[in-house]
């Protein structure tokens, strides 16, 4: 009788009971997705898309309504989905990404037996999460090649500690086509995240069409018409993750600049002026500049479905505290009267901050690792490559201090601390050249943020969300974000976030980080789910893969 082996989750379930008399299912097939609920219909036949790139002619077609179909194999599997009243977890801790009052009970059971595999939740959300721990229990259960394969009798209850857990990605500087979006929304769904975050505008690029103010994407460069973003948000849906929209203010406005000429500086302090280069941020107390950037968030806010909408509010060089001050809170009072709710980086914290606020936790001082003196400097060539000179590094370190100051400055006001920090969540980061294959080198070598020190793949899963002190209560959840200077396509962007994206997706469902020894042999088996997908992975010489 072949051998059960271990099940490779990620992100690792609850609760794993053994069955019956230890019996086992061929995880060969073939396989057909059921449901007796109508209503569920939609939810199998996005689990069966989802499925199909991994099994195969293992899978059978889909009949209308979920049927049984004639002519199909007596000896088939099922993939069974079922709504029930029982909840099989707590309340997960952080705030809705969906805007309730109390998250969504994402909670599920799945059942292992002699005629497949069996999904029960309280709420389509919870099976959604079971059907992809079903998907990764029959596409990495085993060798590529292997026929033998099979999964024993078990039952598994499992919840996620994070009621938000997220991924942001940067099309404003690499784009990505809307199919390449959508095999992000697949990628992210099967990890169990349900935001994605969309860096939608910088100096680099504005990315969405706004029906009344056409200039602002006229230049010609790639863009989502405002059809193919409503589609992508219905996608994302399809697969429960929630489209959070950013449009970065008042600084990194250029191209805003660009589009509408004119619009004048915000107060800038002395001891900037003239000294280094940056786009003047947007001055939000001039008339003109107000009622264009309240324009731009009544549009985006009518065509967003999700309760959500990101002001940014990071790094505004060039303008006095007290401007932006304003502006953060002219930002924040447009998006609440166009019936959404405003998030911003964690800056956004020094125009006040409420209980009813939400703050994205990206940096601090200490975490920017910058050199303290000339021999350190030196010790960084990826520095001096870029030009970096000791008074740039200290205009540096003089910018960012207030940073060390934002955490207590949230959870002072009561507010809500999204953990993204630049340390570990941010996957642009270079990989260390130690980890890197020779046939991957090249690639590695000219993506990512190139100030940023290269780390390995352990170093990222080694991430504790206690770390930065915020009170479990304060937690709002956890996002890994990638931003897209170095990004020139899809591959681009999965070689940065795979493997890295899967810890941040077992720390943010789990609460805690993984022990590595046990986790990196969980995480060898995943190349192969990439690969049947078509997604380009670093394959780092820290996980023996399969």
């Amino acid at each position: 009788m072949p051998a059960v082996r271990p099940a490779p989750l990620i992100p690792s379930t609850g609760p794993c009971e053994t069955v019956g008399a230890g019996g086992t299912v061929p995880v060969r097939g073939p396989w057909r997705l059921r449901t007796a609920d109508p209503e569920l219909v939609p939810l199998a036949r996005t689990l069966h898309t989802l499925l199909a790139p991994h099994l195969g002619d293992r899978l059978l077609p889909f009949g209308q309504g979920g049927e049984v179909r004639g002519g199909e194999p007596a000896e088939a599997l099922e993939l069974t989905f079922a709504l029930g009243d029982t909840s099989y977890g707590a309340t997960p801790h952080g705030v809705s990404p969906a805007g309730l009052d109390t998250p969504a009970d994402e909670s599920y059971r799945l059942t292992v037996d002699g005629s497949g595999v069996h999904c029960h939740a309280a709420t389509t959300q919870g099976l959604f999460r079971a059907g992809t721990t079903a998907l990764q229990l029959l596409s990495t259960a085993g060798p590529e090649d292997a026929d033998d394969s099979v999964l024993g009798h078990h039952v598994r209850t499992d919840a996620p500690h994070y009621a938000w857990r997220g991924l942001m990605v940067d099309p404003a500087r690499g784009f990505l086509s809307p199919a390449e979006l959508r095999r992000i929304i697949d990628l992210a769904a099967l990890y169990k995240f349900n935001v994605l975050h969309l860096h939608l505008t910088d100096n680099e690029g504005w990315r969405l069409e706004l029906p009344t103010l056409p200039e602002l994407t006229a230049d010609g460069s790639e863009h989502y018409t405002a059809r193919e973003y409503t589609e992508l948000q219905r996608y994302a849906a399809e697969r429960f993750l929630t489209v959070v929209p950013e449009i970065d203010l008042p600084g990194h406005c250029g191209t805003l600049r660009a589009a509408v000429p004119g619009l004048p500086a915000a107060p800038c302090p002395p001891e900037l002026s003239g000294r280094f280069p940056f786009v003047a941020p947007l001055d939000l107390q001039d008339e003109r500049t107000h009622a264009l950037v309240d324009t731009v968030f009544a549009q985006l806010s009518a065509l967003t479905d999700g309760p959500w909408v990101h002001i940014g509010g990071d790094e505004a060089v060039g303008m006095t505290a007290d401007s932006f001050a304003e502006a953060v809170r002219a930002l924040r009072a447009s998006v609440r009267a166009h019936g959404k709710r405003p998030l911003g980086w964690q800056e956004s914290s020094r125009a006040g901050i409420g209980p009813e606020d939400l703050a994205q936790f990206w940096v601090d001082v200490p975490m920017m690792e910058l050199p303290a003196d000339q021999a350190a400097l030196d010790a960084r060539p990826e520095l001096l490559a870029l030009g970096q000179t000791m008074g740039f590094i200290e205009a540096l370190r003089r910018f960012f201090a207030s940073a060390d100051e934002d955490l207590e400055r949230i959870l002072s006001g009561g507010g809500k601390v999204l953990l993204s920090p630049q340390s570990h969540l941010y996957l642009d980061r270079p990989y260390a050249p130690a980890i890197v294959p020779p046939q991957q080198a090249e690639d590695a070598a000219r993506l990512g943020f190139p100030s940023y020190p290269a780390r390995s793949v352990a170093y990222t899963a080694a991430w504790d969300p206690s770390a930065h002190g915020v009170p479990e209560e304060s937690v709002a959840g956890v996002e890994a974000t990638v931003f897209g200077e170095s990004v020139r396509g899809l591959a681009d962007l999965t070689f940065l976030l795979l493997p890295r994206l899967a810890s941040v997706a077992e720390t943010a469902w789990t609460g805690r980080a993984p022990q590595w020894e046990e986790y990196r042999e969980r995480l060898a088996g995943h190349g192969r789910l990439w690969r049947e997908r078509g997604l380009t992975h670093l394959e780092g010489t820290e996980i023996a893969w399969v």
